[in-house]
């Protein structure tokens, strides 16, 4: 009887090391894996700030600082990284993995107003189109 409750409470042991190993891989895919879902919901957020911006000050924000100071953008938030890291935390908008610029000359059309720092051997920007597009359409409806 005693050989039968020990294997059953080593079988249970072992079941609760197996869940417990499997939710923390499962913790570490989702919050350390780049998902685009989740870095388009943060560049639709800067967008939106963005065009608001312009809207009420007639003029294109230099980068991510004007956002923040004009209170468009929090100055922390834990959406500014991408991945956001296995434990994610608030970060100051100075680390963020966005960036945001004036189109160069004036040219909405350019598309290259947002972007995310990405290392490819060598740290480069990524400019995801749909969103600045996005945001073209969005200046344009204001005029701009």
């Amino acid at each position: 009887m005693k050989r039968y409750i020990r294997l059953l409470l080593t079988s249970v042991a072992v079941l609760i090391v197996i869940a417990a190993l499997a939710f923390c891989g499962l913790v570490y895919v989702y919050s350390t894996s780049y998902w685009w879902d989740r870095d388009n919901w943060n560049q639709e957020r800067i967008a939106k700030a963005y065009i608001s911006f312009c809207k009420d000050k007639n003029k294109f924000p230099g980068g991510l600082a004007d956002l923040v100071k004009a209170d468009y953008l929090p100055e922390k938030a834990d959406w500014y990284k991408e991945p956001p890291g296995l434990f994610p935390r608030a970060a100051d908008f100075s680390e963020s993995c966005y960036v945001v610029m004036a189109p160069e000359s004036g040219d909405i059309d350019n598309l290259k107003m947002i972007g995310r720092r990405v290392q490819r051997g060598k740290e480069e920007l990524d400019f995801s189109p749909p969103i600045n597009a996005e945001i073209r359409d969005g200046l344009r409806t204001i005029g701009k």
